[in-house]
């Protein structure tokens, strides 16, 4: 089996010699292992609060034309090896929750998790950008079985109010057509 084929359903991508799926394996099996750890505190924390609190739980690896814009913000060449060294969102989760409270207490749970290492945080629901934009962003180191070191993995919680107005936000401000 291809490593393209091990990708989780809606990951396969359109070749790009320099993304090959070599380089989206790995981000790849971090996005199935992480899926299964909030799976579990999904549980967890519907037990904690009484209530199931999870609305939505999707996922991406960002695009070659993505990462290629991302490095060239940053002045870095658009390579998979620069790729891999100075981006910590190549794969990325979304959590939207029923409200605040869920959302800072799922925090809690990902924070504690075993398979899930917090190393930095962002929390633009305190403070929200200029542009109305708010959600709380964790960076994580992903363990997965049979790599020698953690997989660096986006994951962002939000409301489902939160959740519509960054899909605005996006659209418009973020990345705006160019009809």
């Amino acid at each position: 089996m291809s490593a393209a084929q091990k990708m989780p359903s809606g990951m396969l991508r359109i070749p790009d010699p320099d993304f090959p799926p070599a380089f989206y394996s790995p981000y790849a099996a971090a996005v199935e292992t992480a899926l299964r750890e909030i799976s579990v505190l999904r549980g967890r924390h519907a037990a904690l609060s009484g209530r199931e609190c999870i609305r939505e739980i999707t996922f991406r690896l960002k695009s070659p034309a993505s990462i290629r814009d991302k490095l060239r913000k940053k002045g870095l060449p658009a390579s998979a090896q620069m790729a891999a060294c100075a981006l910590r969102d190549v794969a990325g989760l979304r959590v939207v929750l029923c409200d605040v409270s869920a959302v800072y207490s799922f925090a809690s749970l990902l924070r504690e998790s075993a398979v899930l290492s917090c190393f930095a945080e962002h929390d633009y629901i305190r403070w929200p950008k200029r542009s109305g934009y708010k959600s709380l962003h964790l960076l994580v180191q992903i363990a997965v079985s049979g790599l020698d070191c953690p997989i660096p993995a986006e994951i962002q919680l939000r409301t489902p109010q939160m959740d519509l107005w960054a899909s605005i936000e996006h659209e418009i401000i973020y990345k705006p057509r160019r009809d």
